[in-house]
């Protein structure tokens, strides 16, 4: 896949479109879907985006795209649908690593999941 420059070279003072790399973000959540396209586009990519998959199979019949990426939450059939395309694009599936906190040590001893109470020095109120 490769990016065309933001901007025109030459003098030819002519108004035709810019032929960027076009990709096809798929996700379900809104705000991942937001920062992934505002990222795209810094880039310097064309970005189409789809919030479903049915969205998403009906995007990739109307256009060509040279990268489908997608959310792991989002079925395979996606992905499995793109690369059988005649014009065969890149396909990739983005996720997020959140660690559970269930149980998680914590550097005093305690976990995660278990309150303390705590009295900060500045709470304590000083004998008169």
């Amino acid at each position: 896949m490769q990016k065309v420059p933001s901007l025109l070279s030459g003098n030819s003072g002519s108004n035709r479109a810019l032929d960027l790399a076009r990709v096809l973000l798929v996700h379900g959540d809104l705000a991942p879907r937001l920062a992934l396209q505002t990222i795209l586009q810094a880039g310097g990519y064309a970005v189409d985006v789809a919030a479903s998959p049915a969205e998403a199979l009906s995007k990739l019949d109307e256009g060509r795209y040279s990268l489908v990426l997608s959310d792991t939450n989002v079925p395979r059939n996606v992905l499995a649908y793109a690369r059988v395309k005649d014009y065969r694009p890149a396909t990739a599936q983005v996720t997020s690593y959140e660690p559970s906190r269930k149980g998680v040590r914590l550097p005093d001893g305690t976990t995660s999941r278990s309150t303390r109470r705590t009295s900060p020095t500045c709470w304590k109120r000083s004998p008169n």
